[in-house]
């Protein structure tokens, strides 16, 4: 099987009322189904390989393989075989807590040594590819000599 971007699930419509209502309240199901489903999207990439990384140089696969394990762990994913398309928003969505969202962006920017950033910049990164976020903090380590 061919590796495709993670999409949100089917039965879940990501800019909906209940999602925005519901977001963060566990005991409805929902937030549990939707984790499952991306969760399926993970496990079922078999065909996953580092590969998918080279054509992005040392320093950005550096960050990648540093933010990767640590979105996995804190996000409760069952692997950390992202792709560079994955969308970020997705990556960094936590099924129990809106707010880990915050927290692990916090926490990436505290591990690659970076001044955390404004609601603007996150909002940016957040709309963007995982690859394009590695893009940007890898600019940003090069701006602050790291």
């Amino acid at each position: 099987m061919k590796c495709a971007p993670l999409t949100w699930p089917a039965s879940w419509d990501k800019r909906g009322y209940w999602r925005d209502s519901l977001w963060g309240i566990t005991h409805f199901g929902w937030n549990k189904r939707i984790h499952r489903g991306i969760c399926d999207q993970l496990e079922r990439r078999s065909d996953w390989t580092p590969s998918f990384w080279d054509a992005f140089d040392r320093d950005h696969r550096r960050i990648e393989r540093t933010i990767s394990p640590l979105l996995q762990l804190r996000m409760a994913w069952p692997n950390d075989r992202f792709l560079p398309d994955d969308p970020f928003e997705i990556l960094t969505w936590h099924c129990t807590d809106s707010e880990e969202q915050i927290d692990v962006l916090d926490e990436i920017e505290r591990v690659l040594g970076l001044a955390h950033t404004g609601w603007r910049e996150r909002e940016a990164l957040l709309a963007s590819s995982y690859g394009d976020v590695i893009r940007s903090f890898a600019a940003r380590c090069k701006e602050r000599g790291i």
